[in-house]
């Protein structure tokens, strides 16, 4: 009752953009991130003919990427299949992209995108936003109930190489192992004494990504980026990536049956006979 008034019970509510449930778990929140990122797959997917390689990725880091990742920082810990679900729809973002087969094994997309993996980007956040914590960047409720979170407020100073180190806090139950405070502490304890150490928010995001291995759109080279435009830039994309129309990497896959060359028939199909050595394109290859 709230003043005289029934109040019906609620198994979830929406707060912030945020479904929290009852029992205390994510998937909620995910079904709808899902939902709104399928919807903006469907439209990128019916425009992808109007649109260059380098534009489908501009919709998808600023627009759909966005929608997958709202408040990641508070659903690090949903289950395995709740990740997966998200990393699907990465993929599917990932073949419109790049103009790949369907079956084309996951991490030579995310190679040839240079992406990070939802779950990797999930850590890398948690542990800015820890140090943020720690630097008294944010607000100050924020750094009290961090302080309640661990019991201890100093830092344990073993020895030299681990001043940075945190108290772990005691945890009972699985539930608050897994959440944000017991999991990113011991994520930041297991961190090289100069990245913790770091004395700005910029150079330690720098120096912690190197530390992820995430990716840096800044220095990788481009070197194929002139021959991943229209359709003939899609067909070579999918060679680069080991499932293309040729008949060896179709039999590699188990989609046909036959690897040999449909031309001279005595040779696997394969990029180098392609390119190379099938005397059936020799007068291309002049040209």
């Amino acid at each position: 009752m709230f003043k005289g008034e029934s109040i019906t019970e609620s198994s979830e509510h929406k707060h912030l953009g945020i479904i929290l449930t009852s029992e205390l778990k994510w998937s909620s929140h995910i079904d709808s991130c899902c939902s709104k990122g399928l919807k903006k797959i469907g439209l990128l997917r019916r425009q992808s003919r109007k649109l260059s390689k380098s534009q489908k990725e501009i919709v998808y880091l600023q627009i759909i990427r966005p929608t997958l990742e709202y408040g990641s920082i508070l659903y690090h810990n949903c289950s395995q299949s709740d990740s997966l679900r998200l990393e699907s729809i990465q993929r599917k973002a990932a073949v419109i992209c790049t103009g790949a087969i369907n079956r084309t094994e996951t991490c030579k997309l995310m190679a040839e995108l240079n992406w990070d993996s939802l779950s990797l980007r999930r850590t890398y956040a948690k542990l800015c936003l820890l140090f943020k914590i720690i630097c008294k960047l944010t607000p100050l409720y924020l750094g009290q109930k961090y302080i309640q979170a661990v019991t201890v407020t100093r830092v344990l100073r073993i020895n030299a190489n681990s001043t940075h180190r945190l108290v772990y806090p005691m945890c009972r139950i699985v539930c608050y192992q897994q959440s944000f405070f017991p999991s990113t502490i011991k994520l930041w304890n297991a961190l090289p004494n100069d990245i913790a150490q770091c004395n700005s928010i910029s150079l330690f995001k720098i120096t912690v990504r190197q530390h992820l291995c995430l990716s840096n759109k800044l220095t990788v080279a481009k070197d194929f980026a002139s021959f991943s435009s229209g359709k003939l830039g899609r067909i070579l994309t999918q060679i680069r990536l080991g499932l293309s129309p040729l008949n060896y990497q179709l039999f590699e896959y188990n989609i046909n049956d036959n690897p040999f060359c449909p031309k001279c028939g005595t040779e696997f199909e394969t990029v180098i006979h392609y390119f190379c050595v099938c005397p059936h394109y020799d007068a291309d290859r002049i040209y």
